[in-house]
């Protein structure tokens, strides 16, 4: 394979990866749109905890999960939460 194959085939591949990531991204728990993006630049992981942060580009809300699992406002999170907060519903008599 020459290099400008080898190239090619590296370029076709970051495209169809960025489509993949575009069509799986996350729903916002705040505005149910899928504009949630990976913060790249916080984060922690020691083999055993893997936190991840989330920003919403539409709302600006911020998330974390821990271990992949599901999205938790940051705020939340820093207090201790590690499961969704529950939402109140309100029932019409």
């Amino acid at each position: 394979m020459t290099l400008v194959g080898f190239v090619a085939v590296v370029l076709i591949g970051i495209a169809v990866l960025s489509i993949l990531f575009a069509i799986e991204r996350k729903k916002c728990p705040s505005c149910q749109r899928r504009a949630v993006a990976m913060r790249f630049t916080d984060g922690y992981s020691n083999g055993e905890i893997n936190i991840v942060s989330f920003h919403c580009k539409q709302c600006r809300e911020e998330f974390r999960t821990l271990n992949g699992g599901p999205l938790i406002p940051r705020h939340a999170f820093d207090l201790g939460a590690r499961e969704p907060v529950p939402q109140a519903r309100v029932v019409a008599r």
